[in-house]
Order: structure tokens, then sequence, then C-alpha cells
């Protein structure tokens, strides 16, 4: 993976969502009438960085097996690619049943800039939101992991394939491929981080383009979640 190389054109006619700007101050304040509840898919671009009130691991851990060198490898094509070397890789068993492995840490992200595109929004804005009661003003949180997590909130409408569309506030959860698929693209995973155990993470932040995000779940938001797409 590139951090900060040039951006891609997103595809076909999903609509780019960026919330910075002056757009859409505020929405009718008619609800949606249902509770939403759909699965799409998406892509995510933007720059990604550390926390700032924790700029840590997770508590979670990702085993990832490597060989006796500490090298891990993914699949394409058939074919083995070198990924990642460890220094901090172990082993288990002995003999002809002796494995190696390095274990990594989760990375909680947030994002100021980033944007997410998604066949389902049909006008509207990802909103800015507040990251654990401390940093304001985020667009999208999340967890590079076994995959890469995200967490936003959408102001507009979207089309759900069985029952149209809604307009209202909309949670979005969605993930991407696992750090060992073969078809992840730039999506992050824990080697950019660096973050295998005991080290400490020394990458602060990375910037991807169309980052797919496979599985996007949309909800109605709480009704504690405001209808501003403006900074908090």
């Amino acid at each position: 993976m590139k951090a900060n190389s040039s951006m891609t054109k997103l595809f076909g006619n999903i609509i780019k969502i960026t919330c910075f700007a002056v757009g859409i101050a505020s929405l009718s304040t008619t609800s949606a009438m249902a509770q939403v509840n759909f699965q799409s898919t998406a892509t995510f671009s933007g720059t990604i960085q550390l926390p700032k009130n924790n700029p840590n691991f997770n508590q979670n851990i990702t085993q990832v097996p490597t060989d006796n060198t500490g090298a891990y490898y993914r699949t394409v094509n058939g074919k083995n690619v070198f990924v990642y070397r460890s220094k901090y890789f172990k082993s288990s068993g002995s003999g002809s049943k002796e494995t190696y492995y390095a274990n990594f840490k989760g990375i909680p992200v947030t994002s100021y800039s980033g944007t997410l595109s998604s066949p389902a929004f049909a006008g509207g804005c990802v909103k800015l939101h507040e990251y654990q009661g401390q940093q304001p003003s985020i667009t999208v949180q999340g967890i590079v992991q076994d995959e890469f997590t995200v967490i936003a909130y959408y102001v507009g409408t979207v089309k759900d394939p069985k029952t149209g569309l809604h307009t209202g506030v909309f949670e979005l959860n969605g993930y991407g491929p696992r750090y060992s698929d073969q078809d992840g693209g730039e999506s992050p995973t824990v080697f950019d981080f660096k973050s295998d155990i005991p080290g400490a993470p020394t990458v602060q932040s990375l910037t991807v383009h169309n980052v797919p995000i496979n599985n996007l779940s949309i909800t109605t938001a709480p009704s504690n979640i405001s209808r501003s797409c403006t900074s908090l």
C-alpha cells in the first residue's frame, strides 16, 4: 500500500459525499417513517490517523501466521506474495509440528477529511461527529484490525433496494476485506501501522483511496444524533 497516492475516480453513479463545506446545513425535520435496516457497499477515501486522546493500541489481538523468519505472505492468484516481516515472531510446538506467528494489536483510527461513497446514498452528507467525547468534527472513526471497520453518520436520503427511499439520519457500520484477502487493494491493515507486539505504532497516519467497504449496514440512527451536517 502506498500512502498519499493520487486520488482515482470513484466508480459508476455513486455520489461522493464530503462534509466540510457549507453544503447541506440541515434537512427537513420530518423523520423517516419506518426503522431502516439494510445492507449495501461503499468505498472510503482519505487520511486516517491515531486518535489524539488515545494514540495507542486497543486490547484485541490478531494472530498472523508467519514462516520461520517472521515473514507473512498473502496468496494472490495462487502465488505467495511477501507482505510483512515481524521481528517479534514466536513459535509454537516442536519438530514437524512447529509453527510460527506474530501477534498484532488493533489500531483505533479517526478521520477529519475521509469520505464515504455508496450506491445507497441518494442525496445528503456524511455528518461530522465527536469521537469519545474528546475529538470533535471527525467524519469517520474505525479500527484497523483483522479488517478495516468504519462507523459514521449520514444525513439525507438513502435507497433501500427493497423498500425504496428513506429520508432521515442514519448510522453507518461497515467493514472491508481481511488482511489476508488478495482483493484487499489499499485497505488498511495492521502491517501498515506496524502494530506487532511488543512494538509501538510508529505510523501516525495513512492516506488511502477507494478502499472497499464490502459490508455496510445502514440503520436509523438513535434519536439523539442531530440532523446537522456542519461542525459540532
